[in-house]
């Protein structure tokens, strides 16, 4: 025997005040830069070449070392070669290394492995655009482009990538309103980049490119893009009149980004978020940092005032700015975001005045709980008679109200007396909607009715004011940070039963560090973000709300770490000593929602579309003889779409695809019973979404939803508990909504019927030919 209560006015956790970040990625680092450089290619920032460096001109040591013959293994005014001075003064200066006609040259000693070169050749008119190769370099420890990595500069600025004697990738560089590249010197910066990439910028010209190596994989950010060999340079074509340096970065650099003001006044001795960062930040505990490196490290990413001084939350300064201190030599780290953010402040609504509602519960209607095939649309609905004379202040008019539902179960002595209730279960610990306030039959006696919602409808109020960058987060974990834990916690919800995964969003720098790969927008809410990382990450994943025995707890459990076992039988026939009996069971197909799935994303280091695609073939085939026909079998193609730019790679595109097509594709029955309210046995605690149970003559369902209805409420005098009937759907977690067989069945006919699933960029994807197509098998 149980007891239901519902209280009103109950504490409750809300937002008093959101998280205050600065979120800083790409350009937004440019408000003053000390030693840092942001590229003008893909808008990452660094340290600052030393090329780049006014001392670059003049001095020779150090930072700004050039090689010399010796380097080469070649001596002044052997075969032709000799030295010739630039603006650096002294003897020193003479660093051009010059030979009369086309000569080859190898250093003596290997670079070590993805470390940057700065070279410099005198280009000459030879009357046509890429009429000739200018210059061409590469790292091998042979001779020629046949080899190792190297790079082969033309006449008219076009630049060849080739790797292991194949041609990789042309490009364009050194011409920029209208410049030329003929009969002047060319800077150039060749810089091997974490994920497999290579920088190649043009101080002449002022621009660049940046090659991906296909075969690297752009998630190793220990990838070797350059080997650990010498490095060679030739000049088939005029004179030789060379400047070669292994690129240096200064020992340390700062950047401060754009002046900005928080949404709100950070009050005073606000506390700072803590952060875990990846290893090229773990000395950074206070903000968020995105990048990483060959080498070097962030040292720290603070606040500061617009005039650089330290900044501090005293209740009256909103005008801030990132600073970011780096430091490298060798190699520089390559940062694509920051974030600092004051941690969102968490009160309780005041509970001095929490009135029980229950006994006023004598409404036409009785109490109904549903938990529909979906975490979005779980309401707890009563009715209450002549609502102006509870003693309930403005119980008719206000919402968003907080509701604690509970229930209790009854415990008896030896002699089968009743002793009272035990300690109450939280089921619901929700707020109110809007009520409907109606006459009664006659006119005489008037109703309120109210719905309640639990915390994933209170997610769709409170809509993200800040960007929230999810790059690199796990998808979900119980102790650690990742992407679901960030959406519970923003609505204040800290109870939670996540399963453990090491998945991750994809922390590959963007090909425009402007951007963010996964990015949650201003507007966003927590409980879609939820649903679309559910959906495309983990499909059938039980997520929401959840009562537990500790109280009301966020969950989000994947597919395989579902209970197996299952909680209870349910049986047909009503006899002694038995458990719960089942009623007016009904079973029946679902429709097929798609057999072959599209996937569309934009490549991170690209910038352009791909997509991959998932088809079930047997479901597809025409001809199957009837006996031969899969269960899925359609005989022809249903094609479903999802796009969505924040698929930044082929992993995730094909991550998603070869989730979301099975689930797609299969038959799935869904099932139907009525029964009591299903209890974890000697507790208060019902047998929740996502339970294994037996079913006598039919076998094992999981519960997908439930639709319970309240008779009769207890006496809490007599221990004669409530009377409460419910229906479940058994069956797959499939996310379809409703609380009903029929309406599980409808849902999923309109989601056969959607062709299509558009989130974030997705009308500008649809309009380009993907420039790589995956077919995930």
């Amino acid at each position: 025997m149980y007891d239901l209560r519902v209280y009103i006015d109950t504490p409750q956790t809300r937002v008093v005040r959101p998280e205050l970040p600065v979120t800083v990625s790409g350009r937004d680092w440019d408000g003053r830069l000390q030693d840092t450089w942001i590229n003008p290619v893909n808008h990452a920032l660094s340290l600052l070449p030393a090329p780049l460096h006014p001392e670059w001109h003049t001095t020779n040591s150090g930072i700004y070392q050039r090689l010399g013959l010796a380097d080469f293994g070649l001596a002044e005014g052997i075969d032709g070669w000799r030295t010739q001075a630039t603006t650096i003064p002294g003897p020193s200066g003479k660093v051009r290394l010059v030979n009369g006609s086309p000569k080859s040259a190898i250093t003596t000693f290997a670079f070590s492995a993805n470390e940057g070169v700065a070279i410099s050749f005198l280009s000459f008119n030879p009357g046509t655009k890429n009429a000739a190769v200018f210059f061409e370099c590469g790292y091998s420890n042979i001779f020629g482009h046949t080899d190792g990595q190297a790079f082969r500069f033309w006449s008219g600025g076009e630049v060849e990538v080739w790797k292991a004697g194949q041609l990789v990738g042309t490009y364009k560089i050194g011409i920029k309103s209208g410049q030329s590249v003929a009969n002047r010197y060319c800077d150039i910066l060749i810089i091997p980049l974490p994920g497999g990439s290579v920088l190649v910028y043009s101080i002449t010209g002022g621009d660049g490119f940046i090659h991906n190596f296909a075969d690297l994989d752009p998630e190793d950010p220990d990838a070797i893009v350059t080997d650990p060999e010498k490095f060679w340079f030739n000049v088939p074509n005029g004179s030789v009149n060379v400047e070669v340096a292994r690129l240096r970065y200064p020992s340390t650099g700062n950047a401060v980004s754009v002046p900005c003001s928080f949404g709100e006044t950070p009050e005073n001795g606000a506390a700072l978020r803590a952060y875990t960062n990846p290893s090229i930040a773990t000395g950074v505990s206070s903000g968020r940092v995105w990048g990483q490196g060959f080498g070097g490290s962030v040292t720290s990413l603070t606040l500061v005032k617009p005039n650089g001084s330290a900044f501090v939350a005293n209740g009256s300064d909103r005008d801030c700015a990132s600073k970011i201190v780096l430091s490298g030599g060798t190699h520089s780290p390559w940062i694509y975001g920051g974030r600092i953010a004051y941690a969102a402040v968490f009160g309780e609504t005041d509970g001095s005045e929490e009135f029980d509602l229950t006994p006023y519960l004598d409404g036409p209607n009785p109490v109904t709980y549903t938990i529909p095939d979906e975490p979005k649309g779980v309401r707890f609905t009563f009715t209450v008679r002549n609502p102006d004379s509870i003693p309930v202040p403005d119980l008719r008019g206000m919402e968003n109200r907080p509701v604690r539902v509970t229930n209790a179960r009854a415990e008896f002595g030896e002699e089968g007396e009743f002793l009272g209730w035990g300690a109450p279960v939280t089921l619901l610990d929700g707020q109110t909607f809007p009520g409907k306030f109606t006459d009664g039959e006659h006119g005489d006696v008037q109703v309120l009715t109210i719905q309640c919602g639990d915390a994933i409808a209170r997610m769709a109020w409170e809509a993200f004011s800040d960007r929230l960058p999810e790059d690199g987060m796990l998808l979900t974990h119980p102790e650690d940070p990742c992407a679901v834990r960030e959406m519970y916690e923003s609505v204040g919800v800290t109870d939670l039963y996540l399963s453990e995964d090491t998945q991750r969003v994809t922390e590959i720098a963007p090909d425009d560090c402007d951007k963010w790969n996964r990015l949650v927008d201003v507007g966003d809410t927590p409980d879609g973000e939820l649903g679309a990382l559910a959906s495309d990450f983990a499909t059938g994943t039980v997520w929401g709300m959840a009562p537990t025995l500790d109280g009301v707890v966020g969950m989000f459990v994947l597919p395989t770490h579902l209970p197996s076992t299952p909680a209870l039988t349910l049986y047909r026939d009503v006899t002694p000593d038995v458990g719960y009996v089942y009623e007016a069971f009904d079973e029946q197909p679902l429709a097929i929602a798609a057999n072959e799935v599209y996937v569309i994303g934009r490549d991170a280091r690209t910038g352009q579309p791909i997509m991959a695609v998932w088809r079930d073939f047997p479901s597809q085939k025409v001809d199957t003889a009837p006996s031969a026909r899969p269960e899925n079998w359609v005989g022809g193609r249903r094609r479903m779409g999802v796009i969505d730019e924040r698929f930044r790679s082929r992993e995730v595109i094909e991550k998603v695809a070869s989730t979301v097509g099975p689930r797609m594709s299969r038959r799935y029955w869904g099932c139907e019973w009525q029964s009591d309210w299903l209890m974890v046995e000697g507790t208060a605690l019902p047998i929740w979404r996502g339970a294994l149970v037996e079913i006598e003559g039919r076998g094992e369902r999981r519960i997908t939803s439930i639709d319970v209805t309240v008779h009769r409420l207890s006496n809490p005098d007599t221990g004669k508990g409530f009377f409460a009937s419910a229906k479940y759907v058994g069956g797959t977690i499939l996310d379809a909504g409703g609380a009903s067989l029929e309406q599980v069945r409808a849902n999923m006919v309109r989601r056969a019927a959607k062709k299509l699933t558009e989130r974030k960029g997705a009308s500008e994807l649809r309009s380009f030919l993907p420039s790589s197509f995956y077919l995930v098998s």
